[in-house]
């Protein structure tokens, strides 16, 4: 029988293997899942050897999939954020690197489960309530737009048809999530290497901002160009690997948040959380994003509340923070002399909102536009010869402009059953479960805020995290059946 926590039902515990064996696989899954790790970004950047060590890698990966699923996700959060920024290119030209490394996983879930049903043996995937918000706001942002638009009479382009899927991905990588991760040790083994990637993410940022080690033109000659003017080293904002400031900045918070809820539990490694604590607010701070510096601030608040520990937090993070504004000036100083402006606004803002008003708002408000939306493609061709496209700069127009009234109001519902689902998870665990809980609502918070300036939704590098965590809080929250021996019975106990 399946013991059911929340809605979520996960499989039994499979019979106990050979000592000897066990640690065969553990050597072998090791080796693969360095090898998939490693090789991921070389993959994007070498040229002639790409498709051999293309070839390694995911054989590697597929291998230690079907070995542990758990790799998966381990192998996911490695190498998301030091390959996500990488764009199509000649080796890669329909798939970006970290897309296919997802279709890579799949490939290697898939083999698993069929593997386990020719062996007689029951599989079966579990799902609640958020899987059918998740599902719904899918659908409300591809299907039920390019219905919509056929009936209208309009043609249906390529570039809807991508942005059409992009949160079926997200919804694949949180059900990649779900069915891999399964233990509260798994679970904070996903939360360290979440910290670690980031570090090494905010280390280049740093760099970055401060011209340092040739970071800048590393990034500029292997990375996506954040801006669409004229190709140029990028020293004012930290974009880093993931080839986007305000990726970046998001990514910081949440690993921030990673970090306090941790302490709040009384981590044993206190000392290492806290310099990864400070090395993500000097990230978060070398974004030079005022969206990154509101949502800093937000997530600090919210995990203080969520954690009961606000006067806690405040006391650390203020003065890491003012640190870090010294250490960083330069990038602060630069963001703020936009506002020496005769407009009084940065330049940066007064496009955004003049690209509103041409671009945007006059069609969505033609008709009944902003009640069905206008298509799935966000970003419309320009006739300026410095940039080819425009993008929807606020996150609630973009829902508007996607799907209309039904997307704004799944997106609602999804909020909603998220924010719900967790809240149980939070006051009902005290471990790994229950971190990945707090983080991930911490940032559904910070999320809804940031989305009255872009579509945080879907933002690179923080969608990329964040529906893994929210994963992982629901993976955590059943725990598995154990095996009736009384030696298996005691141990499980004992780990409760």
């Amino acid at each position: 029988m399946e013991r059911q926590v929340t809605g979520v039902a996960l499989p039994r515990y499979r019979e106990a293997v050979p000592q000897s064996a066990a640690k065969s696989g553990s050597l072998l899954l090791a080796a693969c899942s360095i090898l998939a790790a490693v090789a991921a970004p070389i993959t994007a950047l070498t040229g002639a050897y790409v498709l051999v060590i293309g070839t390694v890698a995911a054989a590697a990966l597929v291998t230690a999939i079907v070995l542990r699923p758990q790799s998966a996700a381990y192998v996911y959060l490695i190498a998301t954020p030091l390959i996500v920024g990488i764009a199509r290119g000649d080796a890669l030209p329909i798939l970006r690197p970290n897309e296919a490394l997802l279709a890579i996983i799949i490939l290697g879930l898939g083999i698993r489960a069929l593997i386990t049903v020719f062996r007689g043996e029951h599989y079966r995937l579990s799902a609640n309530g958020v899987d059918l918000a998740f599902i719904l706001l899918a659908v409300c942002a591809s299907a039920l737009p390019l219905a919509f638009r056929l009936g209208r009479g309009e043609p249906i382009s390529t570039d809807d048809l991508l942005y059409a899927i992009v949160l079926w991905k997200y919804y694949a990588i949180y059900r990649v999530f779900c069915d891999c991760i399964t233990t509260p040790k798994q679970i904070a083994v996903c939360l360290w290497l979440s910290m670690a990637s980031a570090i090494v993410v905010a280390l280049v940022a740093i760099l970055q901002v401060n011209n340092l080690l040739g970071v800048p033109e590393f990034l500029l000659a292997h990375f996506d160009n954040p801006f669409q003017a004229t190709a140029r080293v990028i020293t004012d904002r930290g974009t880093s690997m993931i080839a986007s400031s305000f990726g970046v900045a998001d990514s910081m918070m949440i690993n921030l948040a990673i970090v306090m809820a941790m302490l709040s539990q009384g981590h044993q490694n206190w000392r290492t959380l806290s310099i990864c604590g400070g090395i993500f607010v000097f990230g978060c701070i070398a974004a030079g994003q005022f969206s990154g510096y509101i949502g800093l601030a937000v997530t600090v608040l919210t995990v203080g509340m969520l954690t009961g520990r606000l006067r806690q937090t405040l006391v650390v993070t203020i003065p890491v923070a003012c640190i870090a504004v010294l250490f960083l000036w330069p990038v602060l100083a630069e963001r703020l002399r936009g506002f020496d402006s005769l407009a009084g606004l940065p330049a940066s803002w007064i496009n955004r909102l003049e690209n509103l008003e041409r671009f945007f708002l006059g069609e969505l408000s033609s008709g009944l536009n902003w009640l069905t939306g206008v298509r799935p493609s966000a970003r419309i061709a320009t006739p300026e010869p410095w940039r080819e496209w425009v993008y929807i700069e606020s996150g609630y127009l973009w829902l508007l402009w996607t799907g209309g009234v039904p997307l704004v109001g799944a997106f609602v519902l999804f909020i909603w059953t998220v924010q719900r689902n967790l809240r149980q998870i939070i006051r009902e665990r005290r471990d790994a479960a229950g971190i990945a809980a707090t983080v991930s609502l911490s940032w559904a918070i910070t999320m809804t805020v940031l989305m009255l300036l872009d579509p945080h939704l879907t933002m690179r590098g923080a969608a990329d995290l964040f529906y893994p965590l929210l994963a992982l809080s629901f993976a955590g929250a059943a725990l598995q059946e154990v095996p009736v021996t009384k030696v298996r019975t005691e141990m499980f106990l004992q780990q409760r």
